[in-house]
C-alpha cells in the first residue's frame, strides 16, 4: 500500500524533481552514506577507479587493473616502474602493430626525457616534460611476430607513469571486413526527419540524413526498450533487455554491465577490430562498464557547444589514422537532450522568434514540473532547430565517407537511444518515449522501408555482429535488422525499471498493453502480486498512432487476459545475468550501525 500512494503521489501530484529530493531526505535517515546519482566523478576530470572486469594483457601483472581517465579520455593501465620491464601478451600470430599510452600518475610527477623500448629495440622518444591531463600515445610497428612482448620506460626526473592496456591491430587481410560505424542521436524522435512520414514541416531539417539514407533502409516501426540513456546504451552494447543487463538504478545499487555477457567491442576486438567509443553524457560513462574492448574511450560534457561535432571529428580521425583496419565507431551524440549545448553562432542564427538565453535553465523546469505550453513550445522549436545542428555534424561524417572511398566496406547505422516527452505519463512508455528512428546503410544491401516491429536499443548487438561476419551468442534477445533469422516480431516491448517501479510495455498491430508493478532495486525481483497500473489502448496498424484517451482494460477481457500472459511470460522468460558482483561499490547503501 505505501508503494502505491508513492506511485500515485509521483506520477500525479508531485513534480519529479521534488519527488526525488524527498527519496533522498528519506534514504539519508536509513542511511550513513548521502545517496548517488553519478556513482564517480565526471570523466571530463582527471580520476580513476578499478572497474569489476580485469581483462588486460600485463601477463605478469598480479595487481588490480586501475582505468584512468585523462582529460576524458580513459584507458585500462598499471602502473609502470622507471626502467623495469612489462611484458605485454598473449597476441595472435596475426598482429601488425601495437598502440598503447602513458600518461603521469599525477600532477606531481615530473617525467621527462622519456624513452620507450620494445624488445629491446627503441620505439619513440618523448623529448621534455610529459603533460600530466594527457594520454600520450605510441604505435609500434611489429616485424617479428610473437605471443609476448616486452616493453621498458625510462625516463629522468621523479615521479611514475601510467601504462595503458596494449592494443593490438591487425591488416584487414585478403578478406576485408567492414568498418561499421554506428551514430547515437539522443532523443531524436521520427517527426524531426525528413524522410520519415510522421515529418510535418515544409522544408526538411535533415537535407543529410535524407541524401544519405535515401539508398538506405528506413525501419518506421522500431521502438526503445528504456526510456532513458543509462538502461538503454547497455542494450546495444549487450543485445538484452534492462530487466536481464540490470544497470537501471538511477541512485543506490548502480551496476556494470554483466561479468559474464561479452559487450559489443569486446567481441569485435576478438575478431580484430579496433574500436571508438564516443561517450557524450554522464550515464553512458565508463563506470557502467562501456571501457571494455574498447581500443579508445572519449567522454565529453554534455552541454558545450558542438560536442556532436567534435564526436564527428574523433570518428573521422580514427578512420584516417586506422585506413587499413577494420574499425568499429560508436558516437553518442547528445546534443538534442535537455538541457541543449550552450548557445553558438548556428543556434541564434537559426532559432525562431522564441528561443532559450541560457538554456541550462531548461532541465530543471522540467525536472520540476514548472514548464507551461509556451515553454514546451519553445523546447520543440528548439529540437528541429538542434536537429537541423546535429544533421549538419553528421553531414561532415557521410561526406568523408563518401570523399575516401569508404562506403563500398562501411555499414553505417543511424538511431536514437529513446524518444522525449515534456511530462511523464500513464503509462510511462509511450510513443513518444519509446518510438525511435532506425536508418541502416549498407553496401550490400537494396534500398527498402521496413514497416515491421523492431526492438531498436537490442536489435543493434546482432546486426553489429553479422556485418561484421559474426556469430550471434546464444544469450542475445535482439535480431539482425537486417536480414532477421525468424523474419521480424509481430510486436515491440519496452522496459522501465527505476526507483523501485517496473513497467511492461508490448505492443502489437492493434494494441498496446502496460502494467507497472513494485521492484526490488537490489534484486530485479518484481512483485506480479503488487500491480500499481495497467493500461490497455488501441493502436492504428496503418499510421502506427496510439490513442492514449482511454483505458480498455476492463472492457476487452479476452485481449486483456492474453497480454497479461505475455508479459508474465516475458518475465519468467528473461533470465537475468546480473546480480551483486555486478554493483558498483560507491553506490551501495550503508545502514548505520
Amino acid at each position: 500500500m505505501l508503494s502505491f500512494i508513492k506511485s500515485v503521489l509521483r506520477r500525479y501530484f508531485v513534480p519529479p524533481g521534488i519527488y526525488t529530493v524527498a527519496h533522498v531526505i528519506a534514504e539519508g535517515f536509513r542511511s550513513t552514506k548521502a545517496p548517488i546519482f553519478l556513482p564517480r566523478l565526471s570523466t571530463e576530470e582527471s580520476s580513476e577507479f578499478k572497474p569489476l572486469v580485469q581483462n588486460h594483457r600485463f601477463p605478469d601483472f598480479d595487481g588490480q587493473i586501475s582505468a584512468i581517465t585523462r582529460n576524458g579520455e580513459t584507458s585500462l593501465a598499471i602502473p609502470a616502474g622507471n626502467g623495469k620491464p612489462i611484458r605485454f601478451g598473449p597476441f595472435a600470430d596475426t598482429v601488425d602493430n601495437l598502440q598503447f599510452q602513458v600518461t603521469p600518475r599525477d600532477e606531481k610527477s615530473e617525467i621527462s626525457d622519456l624513452t620507450v623500448s620494445i624488445d629491446g629495440v627503441m620505439v619513440a622518444v618523448f623529448n621534455g616534460n610529459l603533460r600530466f591531463n594527457h594520454w600520450h600515445n605510441i604505435q609500434h610497428t611489429v616485424e617479428n611476430q610473437s605471443e609476448n612482448y616486452t616493453v621498458t620506460l625510462s625516463w629522468a626526473g621523479d615521479g611514475g607513469l601510467y601504462l595503458s592496456n596494449p592494443v593490438a591491430g591487425g591488416k584487414r587481410g585478403k578478406k576485408r571486413k567492414k568498418n561499421i560505424v554506428v551514430v547515437i542521436v539522443d532523443q531524436l524522435m521520427p517527426h524531426l526527419i525528413g524522410c520519415y512520414p510522421q515529418y510535418t514541416r515544409d522544408e526538411s531539417v535533415t537535407p543529410n540524413i535524407d541524401r544519405f539514407f535515401a539508398d538506405g533502409i528506413r525501419f518506421e516501426n522500431a521502438f526503445s526498450q528504456a526510456e532513458w540513456t543509462e538502461p538503454a546504451i547497455p542494450s546495444m552494447m549487450t543485445g538484452l533487455y534492462p530487466l536481464q543487463h540490470g544497470v537501471y538504478n538511477p541512485n543506490y545499487f548502480q551496476r556494470e554491465m554483466p561479468l559474464t555477457v561479452p559487450t559489443l567491442p569486446e567481441l569485435l576486438s576478438e575478431a580484430g577490430y579496433r574500436s571508438l567509443y564516443i561517450s557524450s553524457g554522464k550515464r553512458s560513462g565508463p563506470y557502467y562498464g562501456h571501457y571494455r574492448g574498447v581500443s579508445r574511450y572519449v567522454s565529453q560534457r554534455w552541454t558545450e557547444p558542438f560536442s556532436g561535432d567534435r564526436a564527428i571529428h574523433h570518428a573521422m580521425e580514427f578512420m584516417e589514422t586506422h585506413r587499413d583496419e577494420p574499425l568499429f565507431c560508436f558516437l553518442h551524440m547528445i546534443d538534442l537532450h535537455p538541457p541543449y549545448s550552450l548557445p553558438n553562432y548556428f543556434l541564434d542564427m537559426h532559432a525562431p522568434e522564441a528561443r532559450f538565453g541560457d538554456p541550462q535553465n531548461i532541465a530543471g523546469r522540467v525536472k520540476f514540473g514548472m514548464s507551461d505550453q509556451r515553454f514546451d513550445a519553445i523546447l520543440d522549436d528548439g529540437a528541429y532547430v538542434k536537429t537541423r545542428e546535429s544533421d549538419f555534424f553528421v553531414g561532415k561524417l557521410f561526406d568523408y565517407l563518401e570523399a575516401s572511398g569508404r562506403l563500398n566496406d562501411t555499414t553505417v547505422i543511424l538511431i536514437a537511444d529513446h524518444g522525449r516527452a515534456h511530462r511523464k505519463g500513464n503509462p510511462l512508455l509511450t510513443d513518444r518515449i519509446t518510438h525511435v528512428p532506425v536508418l541502416i546503410r549498407d553496401p550490400d544491401q537494396e534500398p527498402r522501408v521496413v514497416r515491421e516491429f523492431v526492438e531498436g536499443n537490442i536489435d543493434i548487438y546482432p546486426t553489429v555482429l553479422k556485418a561484421a561476419g559474426l556469430e550471434i551468442p546464444e544469450h542475445v534477445r535482439g535480431r539482425d535488422l537486417i536480414a532477421p533469422k525468424d523474419g521480424y516480431r509481430d510486436h515491440a516491448v519496452s522496459e522501465s525499471a527505476f526507483d523501485g517501479i517496473y513497467e511492461f510495455l508490448i505492443r502489437e498491430k492493434d494494441w498496446v498493453y502496460a502494467a507497472r508493478f513494485e521492484m526490488d532495486p537490489a534484486t530485479g525481483d518484481i512483485s506480479h502480486d503488487k500491480k500499481i497500473g495497467e493500461w490497455l489502448f488501441r493502436r492504428d496498424p496503418e499510421k502506427f498512432r496510439e490513442d492514449y484517451s482511454e483505458n480498455l482494460i476492463d472492457d476487452d477481457v479476452e485481449v486483456t487476459s492474453r497480454l497479461r500472459e505475455r508479459a508474465e511470460n516475458h518475465y519468467r522468460k528473461t533470465p537475468k545475468y546480473f546480480g551483486d558482483e555486478t554493483i558498483i561499490p560507491e553506490s551501495r547503501p550503508r545502514e548505520k550501525t
